[in-house]
């Protein structure tokens, strides 16, 4: 479900018409926290995406993500 979930923030962004709204806060571009970008707007967001920046692994051959969900897949 981990998986889903970072499939479903990638086709919101790249989606055509119509929009699907991201609810929460957008993150700083000026002023970023030291921590996963989705973790405001991600309902599967653990305290660990509040206080570390993941680190970009691939989760099968051509598609990286960075999500500590993900991580033991």
């Amino acid at each position: 479900r981990f998986y889903a979930a970072c499939k479903y923030f990638s086709y919101c962004l790249t989606v055509k018409l119509p929009r699907i709204p991201i609810k929460g806060e957008i993150p700083s571009p000026i002023n970023p926290k030291n921590c996963c970008r989705f973790a405001e707007r991600c309902q599967y967001a653990t305290e660990r995406c509040f206080n570390e920046m993941p680190q970009l692994h691939e989760i099968k051959p051509g598609h990286k993500v960075a999500c500590h969900l993900t991580e033991n897949m």
